[in-house]
């Protein structure tokens, strides 16, 4: 098995090589492309030798002798490009978008000064359709995520940031799920790094977005740089210190014992070195089921050195969380208070990455990025009535390496291709001791299960964009991956899954663009159900890994209608429809015996999500901007672990189905004063069914949220800070259930609930 493995990866870096030869090199998974065509506007004669900067940035480049041009390395976002030409008044373009693994077009036509007008500017507003993408694709930048961090669980975590977009539906314990699928079907990415985990396909600890500068969201056709995935993709962009530069002290306190402190510092140095450090701690008394209150810390460190035609980026991110388990004890049969000192649960992952990039040429590069990441969790000493003693110990050690080629051949051409490699070390133990006796069942005796699997996962990917006219856009790439996993008491295994992706954009004017994108995409089972060992001699009770599971598959199909109402709004229409595939789900060991509590894993769940997403966004200007998001959606599936359902092969209601959900978010900005509001609305989520039918599963009622940030910002030198802030979440204080349980009787029981109102306070020092 050993030596089949490196024949493939021999194959792979063959296969990488000959593409190396045979196309020049492009763009990181973590930037994106800047290129267009500088005219006459009298003329429309191509100018060569015309100066072009990317503002805000040290990015410039020459027109060449057919007047293009093209700046590859672009770091996600919004800029303006200017254009310079001697003989020629200024030309400049706004809010050109980039994003990463895209080409953006920057088109100007600049006008000959005579004696009379020396100083002719020519200012273009970019429009907001884009033709260049056809993906469902959504970019939160840091400005836009301040708007929405008034939830004490969100204010500086993902789901605060995407949950206001199309397509994302969040359930009752705040975790986010795309187009119907799975919170552990996202793929997570930090700056192009895969920080999905492993042992159970999720990102295991807070998912802190402490020194944001972009969030990348795909909801629908992904394209072939992203793997290990079936619902979408979050890929965060942290700042640079040319972004942020200079110091910036943030305290916040509000209810429930909530307190923070954010600290940043940023900057660059006349040899090139960008750097950026920013570190938050908060805490709070904030009650939950199972703990009440808890800490945590976040720290990032990012170093960028540029010199002639080298970049390195050096990120480093380091994050723990700690609860307090004390709360439990207001559950029934769990009376005993506990002591802090001994229940706890903790948290933590570190994240160190290490990216070159190489130009070869203004229009290719070769990125080489080697990384390390780590996670582990501890809950310890759960001391309730009848003795029950919990302890979890669970974690994951990876290496990676990615190795990225990118060439803009010329305007209408981009390539793509690449390959990585992972290395996983996973482990997983649980133990609880008289867990029967305590619940009244003195047969099941000890209760505990381990699992120790060291995976590779390897990939190649190749990615190509053509403009076939000036109306027509083609996209293909394809994928191939590959997981080999390492079993202690079971056999290993090696699966491997090619995946195609396809995508189209119609533009018959330049405010409008069609656009289409299909794909199938996989994503390995956790480890965790390959090989887990859970014992129990006295009770048939346990779980067997099952080391044939299969990969699970989804297929994506999606439609958009991008129209430009006027030159600050946009409006997008996207239908969609996924199905899902060889999903995992829990099944007997004994197949004459349904009932068994000995059960395994198997491949044969299958789902389905219908919808269609509805944005309207509009960009800065008389002083206020926002967007507006709705989805329409029915989320299906007959896998009882995909649902709450205990019945295989029954279609039921995914826990996080929600008919309609809204949302509604501006911001108004006017001389020293700044006021941000969120709105949303749900129509309810799905019950969750313990019954062998779904006859009575319905929705729990609905629920809307009104929340108002407010940013002061105080007179010049002010001893106090730079500004003041107000964060007031649940104005209205609604207080719904949002999620009920469904017993077999037809009676219910609320799982979950609306946040009550919640007030914060903090106030902004920069130095």
């Amino acid at each position: 098995m050993k030596h089949s493995v490196v024949r493939r990866l021999l194959v792979l870096l063959a296969i990488m090589a000959l593409m190396t030869t045979l196309a020049p090199p492009i763009s990181a998974s973590t930037t994106g492309i800047i290129s267009g065509v500088i005219t006459d506007s009298e003329t429309g004669v191509k100018l060569s030798g015309v100066n072009i900067v990317v503002k805000g940035t040290n990015l410039t480049t020459v027109t060449d002798e057919n007047g293009y041009f093209v700046i590859t390395n672009v770091p996600p976002g919004t800029y303006e490009v200017r254009a310079s030409l001697v003989g020629y008044g200024e030309g400049i373009e706004q809010d050109v978008q980039v994003v990463m693994d895209s080409t953006s077009q920057a088109t100007l036509a600049l006008t000959k000064e005579t004696r009379e007008e020396s100083d002719v500017v020519v200012i273009k507003k970019k429009k907001l359709v884009q033709p260049d993408i056809a993906t469902s694709f959504y970019l939160v930048p840091s400005r836009q995520e301040k708007m929405v961090k008034n939830h004490p669980n969100n204010l500086y975590q993902i789901p605060g940031i995407v949950s206001t977009q199309p397509g994302v539906t969040v359930d009752g314990d705040g975790r986010p799920h795309i187009r119907g699928g799975r919170d552990n079907e996202i793929g997570y990415m930090l700056e192009g790094i895969p920080i999905t985990e492993p042992l159970t396909n999720v990102f295991g600890t807070n998912t802190v977005t402490v020194g944001m500068s972009k969030m990348q969201i795909y909801t629908g056709g992904y394209r072939a740089e992203y793997g290990n995935a079936i619902s979408g993709v979050f890929n965060e962009i942290k700042k640079t210190g040319s972004e942020a530069p200079g110091g910036r002290l943030e305290l916040v306190g509000g209810a429930q014992g909530y307190k923070g402190s954010y600290l940043e510092f940023g900057g660059t140095s006349p040899s090139g070195l960008d750097y950026y450090i920013g570190s938050y701690l908060w805490r709070s008394e904030f009650e939950k089921m199972f703990f009440a209150g808890c800490e945590s810390s976040d720290n990032i460190g990012k170093f960028v050195y540029t010199k002639d035609d080298n970049k390195w980026t050096l990120l480093i991110n380091q994050g723990s969380a700690r609860y307090y388990l004390d709360a439990v004890h207001d559950i029934t049969y769990m009376r005993e208070p506990v002591t802090p000192e001994n229940d706890h649960g903790h948290q933590g992952y570190n994240i160190i990455g290490l990216t070159w990039s190489h130009n070869f040429s203004p229009s290719s590069f070769i990125t080489i990025r080697p990384y390390r990441y780590n996670t582990k969790a501890l809950i310890d000493a759960l001391s309730f009535e009848g003795g029950m003693y919990t302890y979890l110990d669970y974690g994951t050690r990876q290496r990676g390496l990615q190795i990225e080629y990118t060439n803009q051949f010329n305007e209408n051409h981009l390539f793509k291709t690449g390959g990585s490699i992972i290395r996983s070390k996973n482990y997983y133990m649980a133990w609880t001791p008289d867990l029967g006796p305590m619940l009244g069942f003195p047969e099941w005796g000890d209760y505990h299960y381990t699992t120790d699997i060291t995976s590779t996962q390897y990939g190649l990917f190749m990615q190509d964009q053509v403009k076939l006219n000036d109306r027509w856009r083609g996209e293909f790439g394809i994928r191939y991956d590959g997981m080999k996993f390492n079993k202690v008491e079971n056999p290993d295994t090696d699966e491997s899954q090619i995946s195609p992706r396809l995508g189209l954009t119609y533009q018959p004017n330049d405010k409008t663009v069609l656009k289409t994108s299909w794909g199938r995409f996989i994503q390995f089972p956790p480890t965790y159900v390959m090989e887990r060992i859970y014992v129990n001699p006295d009770w048939n009770n346990y779980r067997l890994g099952n080391c044939d599971l299969k990969p699970q598959r989804s297929t994506s199909w999606d439609i958009t209608w991008e129209q430009q109402l006027s030159n600050d709004t946009l409006m997008r229409i996207t239908p969609f429809y996924r199905n899902y595939t060889d999903l995992l789900q829990s099944q007997s060991v004994n197949p004459a015996d349904p009932s068994s509590m000995a059960r395994t894993y198997v491949n044969s769940g299958e789902g389905k999500s219908t919808g269609c997403e509805f944005y309207l966004t509009k960009r800065f200007s008389d002083n206020w901007e926002g967007w507006l998001s709705y989805t329409w959606m029915r989320s299906r599936a007959n896998a009882s672990d995909f649902t709450s359902s205990v019945t295989p092969g029954v279609w039921t209601y995914t826990d996080w189905d929600q008919r309609h959900t809204l949302n509604a978010v501006a911001a108004y900005r006017h001389k020293d004063w700044e006021h941000n509001f969120q709105f949303f609305w749900g129509s309810g989520l799905a019950d969750a069914v313990t019954a062998d039918t779904a006859e009575y599963q319905g929705h729990a009622p609905d629920a809307f949220v009104f929340s108002w940030n407010i940013i002061k910002k105080l007179p010049e030198g002010s001893r106090l800070g730079d500004h003041v802030f107000l964060n007031i979440w649940n104005v209205f204080n609604t207080g719904k259930p949002t999620h009920f349980y469904v017993y077999p009787d037809g009676s219910k029981e609320a799982e979950t609930y609306i946040t009550p109102r919640f007030i914060t306070l903090g106030v902004v020092k920069k130095f």
